[in-house]
C-alpha cells in the first residue's frame, strides 16, 4: 500500500500521540487528583454558605459568593471526574488508534517479507 506525504504525516502524528499517551495518562490521573482538593475546599465553603442563607435573610454578599463559587465547583468537578476516567478507560491508548497502527505495521511487515522473499 502506498501513502502520499500527507497520509504519512498523519500516520506519524498518530504514532506520536500513542507515544505521548504513555506519560499523558499519568498526567491526567495527577491533574484529577490535584483538582480534588480545591473542589473539596470550595464545595465545603459553598455548602456552608447555602446552609447559612436562610438564617441570615439572604445577604447579597453570600448570594454573590454562591453565584461565583457554584460554576467554579462544577468546572472543577468536571475536571476531577473526566480526566482520571478518560485515563482509566483508555489506559492502553485509544483503541481505534492502536488498531489502525497495528494494521499498518502488519501491512508493512507483509510488504517487507514479500520483497525479501
Amino acid at each position: 500500500m502506498k501513502f502520499n506525504a500527507q497520509e504519512i504525516r498523519y500516520i506519524e502524528r498518530l504514532r506520536k500521540l500513542e507515544r505521548t499517551w504513555r506519560w499523558g495518562r499519568w498526567l491526567a490521573l495527577f491533574c484529577g487528583a490535584v483538582t480534588a482538593l480545591p473542589l473539596a475546599l470550595l464545595g465545603s465553603r459553598l455548602i456552608s454558605l447555602v446552609n447559612g442563607l436562610e438564617g441570615n435573610g439572604f445577604p447579597a454578599s453570600s448570594v454573590a459568593e454562591i453565584a461565583i463559587l457554584c460554576p467554579v465547583c462544577y468546572i472543577l468537578l468536571g475536571i476531577t471526574v473526566s480526566l482520571p476516567l478518560r485515563a482509566l478507560v483508555n489506559w492502553s491508548g485509544d483503541p481505534s488508534r492502536v488498531l489502525l497502527l497495528r494494521l499498518l505495521d502488519s501491512e508493512r511487515e507483509e510488504c517487507h517479507e514479500t520483497k525479501v522473499g
